[in-house]
C-alpha cells in the first residue's frame, strides 16, 4: 500500500510505502488531499478514515463520478452530459487525426454549437490527446453540455471529421 499527500497544490508530495498486513496510520494534519494506493488486493480489505470531516470515498461498490463517453460523429450537434447542476471531475479527450480539435463546455442544459461562450475551452492537439483530473471538480450551475469544432472561434461550426476524436468526461 502506498499513502501519499500534498498539503498545497503544486507543492512536494510526502509518499510512505507500507508493506506487510496489520494495522497502520498515516496523520494527514495539514495535508489538503491524500490518497491511497492498494496493490494485489483480494476483496477483502478496507480503508477506514477516523476523525476527517468533509472527506469523499470512492469504493468498489458504488459513488464515484458517472461517464459519459462519445465517438464524435461528423456534425457539431451539442452533446448534454447533465442537464442539471453537475461538476465535470474528469475529461479524456483524444484525436486519431492530424486536425487539431476545440471541446467547448457550456455551463447549459443544452446549447447550439457556434452560439454562446462556452464556460471552458480545450484543443485537442493533431494525433494526440490530453486527461484532466480535478478531484473538486468543475462546477456548472445550470448544465453541462460541449460541442466539439474544428476551429477556437467561440463561433465555429465546423464539423469534426467521423471516428476521429474520443471524448470521455466522469461528472456528478
Amino acid at each position: 500500500m502506498v499513502i501519499a499527500g500534498t498539503s498545497l497544490p503544486n507543492q512536494g508530495i510526502s509518499t510512505t510505502a507500507i508493506a506487510g498486513d496489520g494495522f497502520w496510520s498515516f496523520n494527514t494534519t495539514g495535508y489538503r488531499y491524500f490518497r491511497v494506493h492498494m496493490t494485489a488486493v483480494t476483496g477483502t480489505e478496507s480503508i477506514t478514515i477516523v476523525g476527517t470531516p468533509g472527506i469523499s470515498t470512492v469504493g468498489s461498490s458504488g459513488g464515484g463520478e458517472t461517464v459519459s463517453s462519445a465517438i464524435a460523429p461528423n456534425n457539431t450537434a451539442a452533446v448534454v452530459i447533465k442537464a442539471s447542476p453537475g461538476q465535470i471531475l474528469s475529461v479524456h479527450a483524444f484525436n486519431s487525426g492530424t486536425i487539431p480539435a476545440f471541446l467547448k463546455i457550456y455551463n447549459a442544459a443544452s446549447a447550439t454549437c457556434g452560439s454562446g461562450t462556452p464556460a471552458v475551452r480545450w484543443m485537442i492537439p493533431a494525433a494526440s490527446g490530453f486527461v484532466l483530473v480535478d478531484p473538486k471538480g468543475l462546477n456548472f450551475s445550470t448544465g453541462i453540455t460541449y460541442c466539439l469544432t474544428l476551429a477556437i472561434s467561440d463561433a465555429d461550426t465546423t464539423a469534426p471529421a467521423a471516428s476521429t476524436y474520443l471524448v470521455n468526461v466522469g461528472f456528478q
